[in-house]
């Protein structure tokens, strides 16, 4: 099968290891984080989970077609890009801190009304707040009924609660227990449920079930699933 970027369109390129080597992401075994070996496109430098999403934005929802809003938290360059060839939408970036964005703010206080956005990408950011359940919330709240929000976690599957512990909070501290120095916590296979009980129906999305589609390895992360948080009310 002929490797190729879904981004730069580069074909037959070695993807590059990237992440972390901490005992404790090997020790349980951590989906999206750790080290990986075929992780990022030394071409234009997409990540590994960033293809994942790009690949079911640009399959399975009407984000490139439709006149939509959409809030990024936390863009990748690459996908920032090309969502923004949709000129329909109403396409808004945010980060807490950094100045590449449209607004800076936090995700637990977020300055949108209710009901704003069709479409949420929240990737790999939940991790690093301490209060993921007020941020949940907010997310939610901002969410247009039948919108969805995607937000993904690093994860372990022999976890059955997710590992979290606020009296740590040196960097070295947090390395050695979650596997980043600004990370909060390892989520666990309750995680889906945590979304549930704010108010989201969570259905995951396996890139591998759809055969149909995978005519090229995008050298994506195997057992990455997608979290799809859906707002049905």
């Amino acid at each position: 099968m002929k490797k190729i970027c879904p981004f730069c369109k580069n074909e037959n390129i070695d993807f590059e290891p990237f992440g972390f080597e901490f005992e404790i992401l090997s020790k349980l075994k951590v989906v999206g984080g750790g080290k990986r070996d075929n992780a990022r496109c030394p071409i234009c430098f997409s990540m590994d989970r960033e293809r994942l999403v790009y690949l079911y934005l640009k399959n399975f929802t009407n984000i490139f077609t439709d006149s939509l809003s959409v809030l990024h938290v936390a863009p990748e360059k690459r996908l920032r890009d090309k969502i923004r060839t949709n000129e329909k939408l109403n396409y808004i970036t945010a980060d807490l801190q950094k100045k590449f964005v449209d607004m800076n703010f936090n995700l637990c206080n977020i300055p949108f009304e209710n009901n704003t956005f069709d479409i949420i990408i929240c990737n790999h950011v939940l991790e690093h707040i301490i209060d993921d359940k007020k941020a949940m919330k907010e997310i939610f709240r901002i969410l247009k009924p039948f919108g969805i929000a995607i937000l993904q976690v690093p994860f372990s599957n022999l976890l059955e609660k997710t590992y979290e512990d606020n009296t740590i909070v040196s960097k070295e501290q947090r390395e050695l227990h979650f596997g980043q120095n600004d990370h909060v916590r390892i989520y666990g296979k309750d995680y889906p449920n945590k979304l549930t009980k704010i108010g989201f129906e969570v259905e995951k999305f396996i890139w591998q079930e759809h055969q149909q589609l995978i005519n090229e390895d995008y050298s994506l992360l195997m057992d990455e699933p997608i979290f799809i948080a859906k707002r049905n009310k």
